[in-house]
């Protein structure tokens, strides 16, 4: 399919198309552990080395032109899904764990950590959140040894006021709130996770608060997600009290470095003021939005004209 891409002809396209239908419709059905495969024996090495050529070869540029530079995202995830299911099945099967056992395995582990490293940090990187998301809602155990990763994606631009940091932290956001909200029921280990890394969770929360957002239309959302993670980090923890697991001075003070940058829309000055009461604190005043300049040009007085 990448080589069909990389031929740039419309033929060729038509192809990488239908191979990407294929995978994406078909991939899911096929069986955790295949017979008869190959010749060579299915292993968890063979398997591990399969899915992180699966991850590389979806994180770049599929080839020349606009369609190469999309990359492949549905065929890819639907494949590394897949070849994520079978890894874990073939470690099962061959360290005798429990299949009920809420464990990922330390090749898929060193795949998926890869992988956001990769996101992180390179920004032709042509993996996008739903990639992780829909491997960390299948795997919960996979989400809670990332965690930590998945929270550093909120602090990896810093407080720089740039698109790339703020994306970053946007997706970050996203990710989180999903790694968190898979619960006690779901997964053991996130909370497990949770409880272990309150700390880092706590301080990258509070440090993309309180971080620029040159995007007014970003803005109210992410804030929102942010809050959202609040909520989802204080259920993971056995609904302990949200003051228990964050710095409520240290919420209050983001808070407010946020609304010191004028034209905070209602939504989000509505979402972080619950942030703030989650924490038993109360919000401080937003900075109003800037009124536009009054007046305009062209208020002179013409010359007559001549007859």
């Amino acid at each position: 399919m990448q080589t069909a891409l990389a031929a740039g002809t419309p033929q060729a396209s038509a192809l990488a198309e239908r191979i990407g239908g294929v995978l994406t419709k078909h991939v899911c059905h096929a069986r955790d552990l295949p017979n008869d495969a190959g010749t060579e024996p299915i292993t968890v090495k063979s398997l591990s080395a399969s899915l992180n050529a699966a991850v590389r070869a979806a994180a770049k540029p599929s080839g020349g032109g606009a369609e190469g530079s999309k990359g492949f995202a549905k065929p890819a995830t639907a494949v590394a899904m897949y070849l994520l299911r079978v890894l874990e099945a073939t470690s099962r099967k061959e360290s005798g764990a429990d299949a009920a056992a809420d464990v990922a395995c330390a090749e898929a582990v060193e795949a998926y950590g890869d992988a956001l490293e990769m996101f992180k940090s390179n920004k032709n990187c042509r993996l996008k959140t739903p990639f992780f998301q829909a491997a960390f809602e299948r795997h919960p155990a996979l989400a809670a040894e990332l965690l930590p990763a998945v929270a550093g994606l909120l602090t990896a631009g810093g407080d720089k006021a740039s698109s790339r940091a703020e994306y970053l932290r946007a997706e970050g956001a996203k990710l989180l709130n999903v790694v968190l909200s898979l619960g006690k029921k779901r997964s053991p280990a996130v909370c497990k996770s949770a409880a272990k890394h309150k700390k880092v969770i706590a301080a990258a929360i509070v440090a993309a608060i309180a971080a620029p957002c040159r995007n007014r239309g970003a803005r109210a959302d992410v804030a929102k997600t942010l809050t959202q993670c609040c909520e989802a980090f204080a259920r993971a923890s056995s609904d302990a009290p949200l003051s228990t697991l964050m710095d409520p001075n240290a919420v209050v003070d983001a808070v407010a470095a946020q609304f010191s940058v004028p034209g905070m829309p209602q939504k989000g000055v509505n979402v972080l003021t619950r942030a703030c009461t989650l924490v038993g604190k109360t919000a401080p005043e937003a900075m109003p939005a800037e009124e536009p300049a009054a007046g305009g040009g062209g208020g002179g007085v013409g010359r007559r004209r001549r007859r």
